[in-house]
């Protein structure tokens, strides 16, 4: 049994990739179960979704712990949750970024498995127009497992959405030529000085008891609040004059100002709302995706 599991945030297909895959598989033969979890249904929020592929019924229901594969849609997430958590060892990782998979496993600090990266929202802005990845991600994983065969998902893909089926078979193909794939032993990777910090060691919304529910004021120091973003202001700091709109308008007072009156994001706090950039009147901040 070949055990997936997906993490993206909500509005990227997470849950469409796990069902589209688990169909392909059942038409080339096999047995296959999807389904989802996640919390309240809302844009952005992160969202993970299940996999079993086999050549036997498959009895077990459970959410999947141990997987063989993990596919991340989308690279912020792995600032909120623990994606890599329970992979098997020799178990494979796939991920949505613009790194190698060199500089992802050291990153991570993870071994004894293969990590596989696509820079899955440049070719999602490419074929479809807009950074839905979630094709493209179909096609790193299966260039990795191949636990379906990619005629009969192209095949799906026109059954289902034939308006826009060219374009996703063409991020989908493209997913599948560009993945790079590098394996690593255990004791290959060893964590520099500067691993970045992905998982956070302030509590995130996730585990927030009562659910989500903060009772006591003054709280919103105490949780890294932007662990849903997905995207990010940039500044143009030649271009600033330094007029304070943008620490004006910002709902989470995620942007600080020093004693020069520069202005620089806190973006442990920063959801990527975008006020910022829109409330700017000189064009000094625009909305960037995420590149981990």
């Amino acid at each position: 049994m070949i055990e997936v599991r997906m993490h993206g945030r909500g509005g990227q297909g997470v849950v469409a990739s796990a069902e589209m895959l688990a169909v392909s598989a059942i038409r080339d033969g096999k047995y296959a179960q999807a389904f989802p979890s996640f919390g309240p249904e809302r844009r952005g929020a992160p969202v993970v979704a299940f996999c079993r592929v086999d050549d036997h019924t498959i009895i077990t229901r459970e959410p999947i712990s141990v997987p063989d594969v993990v596919v991340v849609l989308d690279p912020t997430v792995l600032r909120a949750v623990q994606a890599t958590a329970g992979l098997k060892p020799g178990g494979k990782l796939v991920v949505n970024t613009c790194l190698r998979p060199e500089e992802l496993a050291r990153d991570l600090g993870v071994g004894g498995c293969t990590v596989a990266t696509v820079d899955a929202n440049r070719i999602a802005l490419q074929f479809i127009g807009q950074a839905i990845t979630n094709t493209a991600m179909l096609g790193a994983l299966l260039k990795v497992e191949p636990v379906a065969s990619l005629e009969v998902l192209y095949g799906l893909l026109r059954e289902r959405f034939p308006a826009v089926a060219d374009m996703n078979i063409q991020a989908l193909q493209a997913a599948y030529d560009e993945t790079s794939v590098a394996e690593f032993v255990m004791g290959d990777i060893v964590m520099g000085d500067k691993r970045k910090k992905l998982v956070t060691d302030l509590p995130t919304w996730r585990t927030i008891d009562h659910a989500c529910i903060v009772f006591e004021p003054g709280s919103s120091v105490q949780y890294y609040t932007g662990d849903w973003r997905s995207m990010r202001p940039d500044w143009n700091s030649e271009k600033c004059v330094k007029c304070g709109k943008c620490w004006m308008y910002c709902p989470e007072a995620a942007i600080n100002v020093d004693e020069h009156r520069d202005y620089k994001v806190d973006y442990d706090y920063c959801k990527g709302c975008g006020i910022c950039a829109e409330e700017c009147p000189y064009g000094v901040i625009v909305m960037v995706e995420e590149c981990e």
